[in-house]
């Protein structure tokens, strides 16, 4: 099997004590896998019993105390890591931030964003985006993985990748462009039109599409490229925007931080809107950030579409997201002026990865608010991509 990771992956090691925001804490489930549960069963004296007392075994994960891991001591470090060593320490534990997909005989790996020291690597990453390949002793695993649509969505992302990596095109014509040719590809996806999927992901060039401005008018929604003065009116774009804060919010909030976040970013951009004034931020400094951001994104759910053969889902995720996490930059901004950008970002952003990504539920409640809900179509959230 060949096992992919980005270049940036060998960066991250856990900075256990030292992480503001541990990964035990802040009220979310820590689950434990079967083998792990079965072993602390046998742990003898009063350590053992209290894995017992903390253990749900039926539910599979630690009982929570006061929003905790019960197991984290003082110094933000782990006892059962102190007791029993890391070899016992549950998968959950052992691989969080890291997320893994198959596809076939192909294993990839990534760090996610819902770690503060993850966030950091990746929004300080400024390399263009590479994958590493190194052979592995693992069994393929191909399941309801789709190889013929995976193949081109392959090429398609690199290419995407490599469009991301132009530093002479502004992110909100990138973001179009992904838009435009996911929801093209979405149509041949649901006509089984195979063939013209690989011949398409093969011969299109998205650079030049965008310095040529000709891209395809024979796809599902129209495209405002930079070379269109008819940007949308900010007023509409606050209209799309604040209709796209609707699905967010409605969302099973998992922790304070976010209800606190999202609410208040919410009513300082939308319902007090007459009181904002545009903060002091680098535009060009924030775009840096916000396109590295979107190649995270679109390295750990695009191929996802090879499973559930949902290419337009993944698309308004990307853009969605971004729509979000600018708002919340500018109101943390607007509340600060002086604090450092990055540091900023590296906050907001490990907090909402936390409640969109790592909740089930709550993409699932997404994805049915993208298919569902007008403000996600295509048209939208191109006009909305604009104002990025």
């Amino acid at each position: 099997m060949r096992f992919r990771v980005p270049g940036y992956y060998k960066q991250f090691t856990c900075i256990a004590d030292r992480c503001i925001d541990n990964c035990c804490f802040g009220g979310w489930q820590i689950d434990i896998d079967k083998e792990t549960i079965d072993f602390y069963d046998t742990v003898q004296g009063d350590f053992g019993d209290r894995l017992k007392k903390y253990v749900d075994k039926e539910a599979g994960c630690f009982k929570l105390n006061n929003g905790q891991c019960p197991f984290l001591l003082e110094n933000n470090l782990c006892e059962i890591y102190k007791e029993l060593g890391p070899e016992h320490m549950g998968l959950v534990c052992t691989q969080f931030p890291r997320f893994t997909e198959y596809y076939g005989n192909i294993k990839e790996t990534g760090i996610g964003m819902a770690c503060e020291e993850a966030a950091r690597i990746i929004l300080n990453d400024s390399t263009p985006f590479i994958l590493e390949e190194t052979d592995i002793d693992e069994e393929e695993i191909w399941g309801e993985y789709d190889s013929s649509l995976g193949q081109s969505l392959f090429i398609l992302r690199d290419k995407i990748m490599s469009m991301l990596d132009d530093t002479s095109l502004s992110l909100s014509d990138k973001l179009c462009v992904i838009l435009d040719k996911c929801d093209y590809l979405q149509n041949l996806i649901n006509n089984n039109n195979y063939d013209e999927i690989r011949k398409f992901c093969s011969d299109i060039d998205l650079i030049e599409d965008i310095k040529a401005s000709s891209l395809k008018q024979d796809t599902s929604t129209s495209i405002i490229t930079s070379n269109d003065n008819s940007k949308p009116d900010n007023r509409v774009i606050k209209a799309i925007n604040m209709k796209i804060w609707w699905a967010y919010l409605d969302l099973e909030p998992l922790n304070s931080q976010w209800q606190e976040l999202s609410s208040n970013t919410y009513d300082y951009l939308y319902e007090n809107s007459n009181e904002v004034c545009s903060p002091p931020y680098d535009n060009y400094l924030l775009e840096i950030y916000l396109t590295r951001l979107t190649k995270y994104y679109v390295y750990r759910y695009m191929l996802k579409a090879s499973f559930d053969h949902n290419l337009t889902g993944k698309a308004q995720l990307i853009v969605s997201n971004l729509i979000i996490l600018k708002d919340l930059f500018i109101f943390r901004k607007g509340k600060d002026s002086n604090q450092d950008d990055e540091k900023i970002l590296m906050d907001i952003i490990h907090i909402f990865s936390r409640e969109t990504e790592y909740s089930e539920d709550n993409i699932s409640d997404l994805y049915d608010s993208f298919i569902f809900d007008d403000v996600f179509s295509c048209k939208s959230l191109t006009n909305a991509a604009r104002g990025i």
